[in-house]
């Protein structure tokens, strides 16, 4: 029997799965890893429940964890993929979430790890409700080249 560790090991999949996609390409510089399987091994090293492999987890459903979506919310208004998915979103100096600075993340943050990202957080970490969430999220999706056509969603 394998001995119990003495800090207990983030998983960068929340419910310890191994990830789907350990190739897919992440740059995260800050970290130095640039896929997911890097990030795995360096998530690895981090103390379990602790607010930095919190934050790293959200980058879980990238990865191929099977998380399930926290709510119907999608980062284009329609409902669409995002078409520009390598966009860097700059506009993000840091982020912090639940009172956790993950300026690391915020840094590499492209379209597609947002689109991932948004569907993975419940609204309530931000004290918003669904609807509110949603719109605000969804404000500059169109640098990703979402539809911009807000009928849709208004």
């Amino acid at each position: 029997k394998k001995p119990e560790p003495l800090i207990p090991d983030c998983t960068l999949c929340p419910d310890g799965q191994p990830i789907l996609y350990p190739e897919r390409a992440l740059e995260l510089v800050d970290y130095g890893v640039s896929t997911c399987a890097g990030l795995e091994t360096l998530t690895a090293l981090m103390t379990g429940g602790t607010p930095t492999c919190a934050g790293v987890q959200l980058l879980g459903g990238y990865c191929g964890c099977s998380v399930a979506p926290a709510q119907t919310c999608s980062f284009c208004p329609n409902g669409e993929t995002v078409p520009r998915k390598d966009v860097k979103l700059n506009f993000f100096s840091s982020l912090a979430l639940g009172g956790t600075e993950l300026s690391s993340i915020a840094n590499s943050l492209t379209c597609e790890l947002m689109e991932s990202i948004i569907t993975n957080l419940p609204a309530a970490l931000f004290g918003l409700d669904e609807a509110t969430y949603c719109l605000s999220t969804q404000f500059k999706s169109n640098i990703c080249g979402c539809s911009p056509d807000w009928r849709q969603v208004l």
